[in-house]
């Protein structure tokens, strides 16, 4: 289970990469939730994004039935709207004991807001989630890692989709 609450300093969220904004929102007495109720979603865009949080909150236990759930069970909206935000990338997530909603600029950056909640999410046990705000679009247009395997073995190929993965959950 985890817990709904008061923000810590900014530095000890513990985000890579560090969003552009972050703001605290005032919070209520924290309390224990039962996990985070996805409802559907008319759009492509949005159920895709859907489907790849439902399958990192169920294996977490943090998927909610909320039909039988007695503690509160906060509703996620997801959606895409470029005219709310300019730049390319972007999000907006906030997160408070009712509702995670999550706004990307475009599916990219649906993508980046989802991987920022996730990376708020404890890793086990029981843990405090901030009641907060956060904005964050690239700081440079083109991004990218690379691999040098001149100087040592060449990587499996589940190798190079499991970096492909993690990568793409740093944003880079």
């Amino acid at each position: 289970s985890f817990r709904l609450g008061s923000m810590p300093s900014q530095n000890k969220l513990d985000l890579w990469p560090i969003p552009q904004r972050i703001r605290p929102l005032a919070s209520e007495p924290p309390g224990e939730v039962g996990g985070f109720r996805l409802d559907d979603t008319a759009s492509a865009q949005p159920r895709h994004a859907a489907n790849r949080l439902a399958a990192e909150l169920g294996p977490r236990g943090l998927l909610a039935d909320h039909d039988r759930s007695e503690r509160p069970c906060p509703r996620v909206d997801l959606s895409i709207d470029p005219d709310r935000l300019g730049r390319p990338e972007s999000y907006h997530l906030r997160l408070e004991r009712d509702r995670l909603r999550i706004v990307g600029h475009d599916p990219a950056g649906l993508h980046h807001g989802i991987s920022t909640f996730l990376q708020l999410l404890p890793r086990s046990g029981t843990a405090r989630i901030p009641n907060v705000e956060i904005e964050d679009w690239p700081s440079l247009p083109e991004r990218g890692v690379m691999l040098d395997v001149s100087r040592d073995k060449v990587p499996r190929m589940s190798t190079l989709l499991a970096l492909i993965d993690r990568f793409s959950d740093w944003k880079i």
